[in-house]
């Protein structure tokens, strides 16, 4: 299994740190495997990251989003992520849309 440190699964996801220690908070990512220096992430909390993302842009709220990601496992979320264009591919995932800003300010 993949292991990440905070700097390397925000790379990954594209999600900055503050907002994945918010993600843990609200309860919509699970916590970190270990504390401080130690802490890692794994393939789950970055699909997790991914999935919220798509979610964000078809405009769910992140109470939504919660009540989703609890019904999903590994294969669920594997499997909502197939079924998106590329993060690129999609228009409101690219940097120069207006939903992509609009949707990192809220992240």
């Amino acid at each position: 299994m993949a292991e990440f440190g905070i700097g390397e699964l925000s790379g990954k996801s594209g999600v900055s740190r503050r907002n994945i220690y918010f993600y843990v908070q609200q309860d919509l990512l699970p916590g970190a495997i270990g504390a401080g220096l130690a802490a890692r992430y794994g393939e789950e909390h970055l699909l997790r990251l991914q999935a919220i993302r798509v979610l964000r842009a078809r405009g769910m709220r992140l109470d939504e989003i919660r009540e989703r990601l609890k019904r999903l496992g590994l294969d669920g979320l594997k499997q909502l992520l197939a079924e998106e264009p590329g993060p690129m591919e999609s228009p409101a995932l690219r940097p120069e849309s207006r939903a992509f800003a609009a949707g990192s300010a809220s992240e």
